[in-house]
């Protein structure tokens, strides 16, 4: 996919560059033809309202801008998108992992671990790679390693079923109550509440 819209993203600014030069071309060569009759403008407004009273220009002007512009808009949605490639291939031909069948399963079998209050799981795939974020919301009378031997297991499983692609798995850790943007820094000792 990544390299598709690559070869995409090339291809449609050389076709926008070759454009924008057999414009510029024409423009130029076309002025020196029109210079004896209106030194100061490329068109004039004769010209303009001549070209106006054509049958096909309005239909013409007004397709071909509302093509560029849905052409313009359509290319802008594939660029902005979330980056994420839905399956990645695998050795077996005509087969595939779907990263949000990955995503579930990984956080179903990582969320059934006793101390664990929730769990989502995050895949990103990239050529020939896999990165797998868990994140996991502890129970307030858990502490990380007493989870951290079951979700050893599960990453293991994540690396064994993502083969032959190599696979990061990395996990963020949450305890219930305690939110980092209520902490305060500053030296250890200091109590003065963040306000103050």
């Amino acid at each position: 996919m990544a390299r598709s819209r690559t070869i995409v993203n090339r291809l449609a600014l050389a076709l926008a560059g070759t454009a924008l030069i057999a414009v510029a071309t024409t423009v130029l060569l076309l002025r020196t033809r029109w210079a004896s009759h209106s030194p100061d403008a490329l068109v004039t407004p004769t010209h303009l309202t001549a070209l106006r009273e054509k049958a096909w220009w309005t239909p013409t002007a007004m397709t071909a801008s509302i093509a560029a512009t849905a052409l313009f808009a359509t290319w802008c949605v594939r660029q902005i998108g979330d980056g994420r490639r839905r399956s990645t291939p695998l050795p077996v031909p005509r087969s595939a992992l779907r990263t949000r069948a990955l995503e579930d399963a990984v956080a179903v079998r990582a969320g059934t671990t006793e101390g664990i209050d929730r769990c989502s799981a995050r895949v990103r795939a990239r050529r020939g790679r896999l990165d797998v974020l868990l994140r996991v919301r502890l129970r307030a009378d858990t502490a990380p390693a007493a989870v951290l031997p079951a979700l050893t297991a599960v990453a293991s499983d994540t690396r064994a079923t993502a083969r032959p692609h190599e696979c990061t798995v990395r996990v963020h850790f949450g305890i219930p109550g305690h939110r980092a943007s209520r902490l305060r820094q500053g030296p250890i000792g200091d109590t003065k509440p963040p306000n103050s």
